[in-house]
């Protein structure tokens, strides 16, 4: 009787480990240790290292290594993901073409047997050949409710259509573009453009996934191929199956994925750029570059309270489809309290094999998850706090610091120092800074045709005269452009050439603006753009030029219009001229971008300044502000801007600049009292001072929505000087009065907050409201 029961008792708990085990996700890594270089079971002895769950090793042979997950949790009933767990492997049994010996290195495959049990097969790259080197893997569970699946063709037909999935009953496959709805979890069978196989999309309504979350992607036949996957500018998937020394394409393959979203319990998972930038992360983890410059493509990866002993790391490449991103293979390695990542690119054994690469700086390179042993990983609910501020202007200041003088990954660092968090860097090289707006980068950095989808960066250089000689790089005044999602600068100097500068920008969302557009064609470098008002008193233009070029663009008021003109800062004509011949501009069709912002903009603090090095003026403008003039520490003349409430010092706003008038470069730098000082670099004569201008200050979490034109009546005695301490004289001068002051104002500008009644209190306060703000407040309104 009492063995009777024992027996009931182990058969009832083998039936609860094997709910548990179908439900729960299960992630290690496998040492292998190659006995003799045969593809015996013998020449191979695998071993489990670290990880979670009642997996074990079931077999193994050359390359090929088979986890028991136990209780009916394999290919049938969930997904694997595996990459390689070393950076590189030498063997007797592997004697690899010089110059790429004397290592190899293996990409993974999700395998499966004829059993449905999942194994780990590796593969070298680029020659396809079997090979042993350790790996990693996570089983995701059907039952975990994770947006994952493992397609395949149900027929084995060796490129053949993936047209079954084991998935979530939520995760439908479509094998033709006619049958995809676009609407729920969708996984498409489809052609890229001019490629036909190896291309998969995952499309999740109401996802993001370049803000909501990873993919990690494998990979899933026994096969010398290996997967990538990129997160597409319109929140999908593409997956990307690839041979091993395939440079590019495809090759219709089965394949594994997972979407991790954030806040996914028990998981600290990101992707970060070649520049070390991180673009999105759920849980805490630090990254930074190794070795650079003299090593490529080398990141180790920290996070905080853990190590390779309390979880499994799992990385995959994301490509960018096109350029140095589209054939890499990554590896992972444990080292110490971290892991090391590196990115290889393909090439043929005869020619390097896979060398370590640097990818661009703004490129995404790795998708990463860390699973932590012990923890129950279920499906966070990705919190969408980006969604209410995509309609919003935001702000920030860039410091860069110049390493050395080159052009590649590590060799300066671009952080940003104050302003909103909705802005920050994806990628830092030499004058070049790629922009992270919410958590990724914009469409036009990987397609400039949609410069315009979502709204537009405009930059202003945040400080005089850069000195970069104690790295050996270029010093010197900097002129700032925007192009493809990214900031540019040069050096505003016959010479050019691009430069490390510090930099302020604003985005401003293409909802915000109706008159803002870029990568607007201006031939022969002039262009012209109407508005709606008096474009000297009602508003200002920002403009920037829009290629990654040595250009400023001045911005003229024209009536109900602006002249905008570009000026090639290093293009020396023949009379010695930077840009220009005489009485005319002598350039090519350019490239610029602009946003007028209207003086009724809630928020806003913007003016046009008069100034011929002499005597200045504000001509029109918003917001409380007073102008000055002063002398640089380095002995120029400069303007000085006080904003009321604003410390340029501490404050993260941006100041965006414009010569209204001629070839000047314009910059700001903070002031000793929290003012800002402003002054332009005429690219004629090379020398820095007071110019006229037009200047826009956007606050760090932006701008309100325009409502309307500002009060005329800031100009109250009408002699053309708005904000002028005069107009309150002769404000108060009429209240006090009582008759007509002949050619200063008329009776009926007493009642100033038009509720009819003249000479009341109110119309003061009402008047000294719109002197100090701008718009018109009736008093107690």
């Amino acid at each position: 009787m009492k063995k009777s029961m024992n027996c009931v008792a182990g058969a009832a708990l083998l039936v609860a480990l094997a709910g548990q085990a179908l439900a729960q996700v299960q992630h290690g890594t496998v040492n292998v240790v190659e006995v003799d270089g045969g593809d015996l079971p013998t020449s191979v002895s695998v071993t489990r290292v670290g990880g979670f769950g009642p997996w074990s090793v079931l077999s193994a042979n050359r390359g090929d290594y088979t986890v028991d997950l136990t209780g009916g949790a394999n290919a049938t009933n969930g997904v694997m993901i595996v990459n390689a767990a070393q950076l590189e492997r030498t063997e007797p049994s592997v004697v690899p073409v010089a110059p790429a010996g004397p290592a190899y290195f293996c990409t993974f495959s999700a395998g499966v047997s004829a059993t449905s049990d999942y194994f780990l097969a590796a593969s070298r790259a680029p020659v396809g050949t079997e090979a042993n080197f350790n790996g990693s893997f996570v089983y995701i569970p059907v039952a975990s409710n994770f947006v994952s699946g493992y397609a395949r063709n149900n027929a084995g037909t060796n490129g053949g259509v993936n047209n079954t999935i084991t998935a979530p009953a939520f995760v439908q496959l479509r094998t033709s573009e006619a049958t995809f709805t676009g609407t729920g979890v969708e996984v498409l069978d489809f052609t890229l453009g001019s490629t036909a196989n190896g291309f998969y999309l995952l499309s999740m309504e109401g996802v993001d996934a370049r803000r909501d979350g990873i993919t990690l992607v494998s990979h899933a036949k026994d096969e010398d191929n290996r997967a990538q996957v990129r997160h597409d500018i319109d929140g999908r998937v593409t997956i990307n199956t690839i041979d091993n020394g395939s440079e590019s394409g495809g090759e219709q393959d089965p394949f594994s994925f997972v979407f991790l979203p954030e806040g996914t319990t028990g998981v600290t998972m990101g992707n970060f750029t070649g520049s070390a930038n991180v673009l999105f992360k759920s849980g805490d983890f630090n990254v930074e570059m190794v070795g650079q410059t003299a090593t490529n493509g080398t990141f180790r990866v920290t996070i905080p309270g853990e190590s390779p002993s309390t979880g499994t790391m799992i990385a995959v490449p994301h490509s960018e489809l096109a350029g140095t991103t589209v054939d890499n293979a990554t590896f992972v390695q444990a080292d110490g309290d971290g892991w090391l990542f590196t990115t290889r690119d393909t090439e043929p054994e005869t020619g390097g094999g896979l060398a370590l690469q640097d990818l661009a700086s703004g490129d995404v390179v790795f998708h990463f998850a860390f699973f932590k042993n012990g923890a129950t990983i279920t499906p966070g609910t990705p919190t969408r706090a980006y969604l209410p501020r995509l309609d919003d202007v935001v702000a920030a200041r860039i410091a860069v610091t110049e390493i050395s003088a080159g052009n590649g990954n590590g060799e300066n660092v671009a952080n940003r120092t104050a302003g909103s968090d909705a802005l920050d860097i994806a990628g830092d090289n030499l004058g070049d800074w790629v922009i992270n707006r919410l958590g990724a980068r914009l469409a036009a950095y990987s397609d400039n045709g949609l410069d315009n989808l979502e709204g537009i960066f405009i930059s202003s250089s945040s400080q005089f005269i850069r000195d970069n000689s104690a790295s050996g790089g270029t010093s010197g005044w900097a002129t700032m452009s925007g192009d493809n999602g990214q900031i540019h600068a040069h050096a505003a100097s016959v010479t050019g050439g691009e430069i490390n500068s510090n930099f302020a920008l604003a985005f401003i969302p293409a909802s915000f603006s109706a008159v803002q557009d870029g990568d607007v064609d201006a031939p022969n470098g002039f262009l012209n753009v109407p508005i709606s008002g008096n474009a000297a008193t009602d508003g200002v233009l920002l403009a920037t030029n829009w290629d990654n070029n040595n250009r400023v663009v001045s911005v003229t008021p024209a009536g109900s219009s602006y002249d905008l003109q570009a000026f090639i800062c290093n293009d020396v004509l023949a009379n010695g001229t930077c840009g220009l011949t005489t009485g005319s501009f002598a350039c090519d069709s350019v490239e610029v971008g602009y946003s007028y912002l209207p003086y009724s903009t809630p928020g806003l603090t913007a003016g046009q300044i008069s100034d011929d090095g002499v005597t200045q003026s504000v001509v029109s403008g918003t917001g409380n502000f007073i102008i000055g003039a002063g002398i640089d520490s380095v002995g120029f003349p400069i303007t000085t801007i006080a904003i009321v409430g604003v410390d340029s010092r501490t404050d993260g706003g941006a100041l965006l600049l414009n010569a209204t008038s001629g070839p000047f470069a314009m910059a700001w730098e903070v002031g000793p009292n929290g003012e800002f000082e402003v002054a332009g670099l005429d690219l004629l004569t090379q020398t820095p001072g007071r110019t006229s201008f037009s200047f826009a200050y956007i606050p760090a979490e932006g701008l309100g929505v325009p409502t309307g034109p500002v009060c005329d009546s800031i100009d109250f005695n009408n002699d053309a000087s708005f904000f002028d301490p005069t107009d309150i004289d002769a404000f108060l001068s009429v209240f006090s009065e009582g008759p007509c002051i002949p050619d200063t104002a008329t009776c009926s500008d007493i009642d100033f907050n038009n509720d009819d009644s003249l000479f009341d209190p109110c119309d003061i306060d009402s008047f000294l409201l719109v002197f100090s703000e701008g718009p018109c407040t009736p008093c107690g309104q």
